[in-house]
């Protein structure tokens, strides 16, 4: 059951539908708890929406495409050069993640240097809807394996390990953030970091590439689409 305030229902129920009954439309349910939700023409309240199809489909709701931007939980910048986001970028973001049954405004998409990425938490997400049982497990390299890998003492890196369907498959991925990444001053600001937030949480942010990269290689979106295409 998807809910929130008022106004943000209504805008999302414009431009989202029921991926289980998508000719039915969306609506604004007020419930006894004094709380909002969305509810499905259908006559349900479904866990999941999806963008809709065509800039039309949203016209005729009465809201013109814009309202991408208004969707909530949208990214407002591209991860890697920062510019904002224009209203076309945000529209085939949605779109990008929906042809992979993601969603964008649960950040499961984003924009890194102009290009779709799909984030940890997508392949997380993906990960959870599949039918294959795994585990992941990630820690800080040891003091032996930095060396190995060349890193300065002041490096934080992780590895992560995901086994499918009991060891069927075994994925592993690193996790880098080096001292200069974490110093590195913005060129276009010379006083101020370039990464702040890779400074602040380097241990986080080195977890988080491992655990990318690992999920990434045992759950491949790409691989399941070929697949769904064939059968």
């Amino acid at each position: 059951m998807i809910t929130g305030k008022q106004d943000e229902i209504i805008e999302m129920c414009k431009v989202y539908e029921c991926p289980e009954h998508p000719s039915n439309t969306l609506t604004c349910s007020y419930q006894r708890d004094g709380s909002f939700v969305v509810r499905c023409g259908a006559g349900h309240f479904p866990e999941e929406i999806t963008p809709l199809a065509t800039p039309r489909q949203a016209a005729s709701r009465g809201q013109a495409v814009p309202l991408y931007i208004k969707a909530l939980g949208l990214p407002g910048e591209d991860l890697g050069s920062k510019a904002k986001l224009t209203e076309q970028q945000l529209k085939m973001l949605c779109d990008y993640a929906a042809e992979r049954h993601l969603d964008a405004r649960s950040g499961h998409v984003a924009l890194m240097y102009g290009q779709p990425y799909i984030t940890i938490d997508g392949y997380l997400y993906h990960a959870n809807r599949s039918v294959k049982k795994y585990s992941l497990r990630s820690r800080p390299l040891s003091f032996d394996e930095k060396l190995l890998w060349q890193l300065l003492k002041d490096d934080h890196a992780w590895i992560c390990e995901v086994d499918v369907n009991n060891g069927e498959i075994h994925a592993a991925g690193i996790g880098i953030v080096t001292q200069e990444e974490m110093t590195r001053m913005s060129e276009r600001h010379p006083t101020e970091l370039a990464a702040p937030v890779v400074a602040a949480h380097p241990w986080q942010m080195a977890q988080k590439r491992a655990e990318w990269q690992a999920c990434k290689r045992a759950f491949p979106i790409a691989e399941v689409e070929d697949e769904q295409k064939t059968d």
